[in-house]
């Protein structure tokens, strides 16, 4: 199964333990700079995550909140999520959580950098799907890099790792309020190979509209050497186009 804001000792327990210890020192360093706070809600035709579709081409109703304060984001998040039949809206085994928290800053004079921890939480699943994992991303100018790794991925046993890297692209047209999106992202790894066979790409292309605090976006997003799932079922990676609709306040 396929996931967005995803994560013995589990690897589940390594990850709240660090995320909370990185939150502890990061909101020290924080409270002397300037806090932001928003919240948004998004109605999408259909949850792509990896070029993989979460709610077997349905649509999804999203809202997230942000934190922001000096070095420190923190952002939770939720969706609607179909993982098999028949298609439901929220609701146990059909909801997502994730959590961000990560650090940011100025690696140089032209290059930012991202660096933290995701965690997802998939409440009701018949086996704990729940799993965790790290990130980082360099941005200059309008394109972007990211590296993901997660220690298990899908929570699965045994163990499976599984790495994501991913790159992305936003230019402006002239003067416009339009933006010209990008995306090509990799996922390898044994987890991978034992569910898949063998790594797939995902990409999408398309557009997008900010008018004030209302984001309209649209993309063709689609997925190359994933297993062959019917479009409309479950975590199928056909290529489909992609409508947005996001909401910013305050």
């Amino acid at each position: 199964m396929a996931k967005a804001v995803r994560y013995a000792i589990s690897s589940q327990a390594l990850m709240a333990h660090a995320c909370a210890g990185g939150l502890a020192a990061l909101l020290v360093g924080a409270c002397a700079g300037a806090e932001t706070s928003a919240a948004t809600l998004s109605l999408v035709s259909d949850d792509d995550y990896r070029g993989v579709t979460q709610t077997a081409n349905g649509p999804a109703l999203q809202g997230a909140i942000d934190y922001t304060a000096s070095l420190l984001h923190v952002q939770a998040f939720t969706s609607n999520v179909t993982y098999d039949k028949p298609k439901r809206y929220f609701g146990s085994r059909h909801t997502e959580f994730a959590f961000d928290v990560d650090t940011f800053g100025a690696a140089t004079e032209t290059l930012q950098y991202v660096a933290g921890i995701n965690f997802f939480l998939y409440p009701g699943q018949l086996h704990n799907e729940d799993y965790g994992e790290i990130f980082g991303t360099l941005t200059r100018s309008e394109i972007s890099a990211s590296l993901h790794y997660a220690p298990n991925y899908d929570n699965l046993r045994p163990w499976l790792s599984a790495a994501y890297f991913e790159g992305n692209g936003k230019w402006p047209i002239g003067t416009s309020a339009v933006n010209v999106l990008a995306h090509a992202g990799i996922s390898w790894g044994p987890y991978w190979i034992a569910t898949n066979e063998h790594a797939y790409v995902d990409y999408f292309l398309g557009a997008e509209s900010e008018v004030g605090k209302v984001d309209l976006a649209l993309r063709l997003v689609g997925t190359r050497n994933y297993a062959p799932i019917a479009y409309g079922e479950a975590l199928s990676g056909r290529a489909r186009v992609v409508l947005s609709i996001t909401v910013t306040t305050p």
